[in-house]
């Protein structure tokens, strides 16, 4: 009988509200993944990276282009780099936002983007930095090489 009543409890009072804010699908609930991945295997062949001691990063729109802190790329290989966000832990990555960004090695040796070879978009300061727009579900970039150098 005790079950009986929890039922009836459950379907009247359980399943009065129905969500309203977010329709579920909607894009703001999308779970956005974007992967940057960066190649260093020029830089350190010229010796502009040495990837025992360097370090690099990542910076833009995304992050106030380090101005309080700044993302670290994770060193898969000695010359392969890469870094993930998400939408749950950035919510800057929402599909159709612009993405600006540029990488670093240490705190102040900023890359110069070719946009003969990469998308890029012109900035203030009269260089260019990286462009990409996000989209629904993986976003899994080109790779890129460090100031668009390579062996090619």
């Amino acid at each position: 009988m005790k079950y009986v009543i929890l039922l009836i409890g459950l379907v009247f009072f359980g399943c009065s509200e129905t969500p309203i804010e977010t329709p579920i699908g909607s894009q703001d609930n999308v779970e956005v993944i974007v992967t940057f991945s960066v190649d260093m295997s020029f830089q350190i062949d010229e010796g502009n990276f040495n990837p025992n001691i360097d370090e690099l990063f990542i910076a833009g729109n995304f992050n106030g282009w380090c101005q309080d802190s700044c993302d670290e790329i994770i060193r898969i290989t000695d010359d392969q780099y890469d870094i993930v966000f998400t939408n749950s832990d950035n919510s800057f990555f929402q599909v159709d936002t612009e993405l600006q960004f540029k990488f670093k090695i240490h705190e102040d040796d900023w890359e110069t983007p070719n946009p003969a070879v990469s998308n890029c978009i012109a900035n203030e300061y009269g260089g260019y930095n990286r462009l990409y727009v996000i989209e629904s579900g993986s976003n899994s970039l080109p790779k890129y090489w460090y100031n668009d150098e390579s062996e090619n």
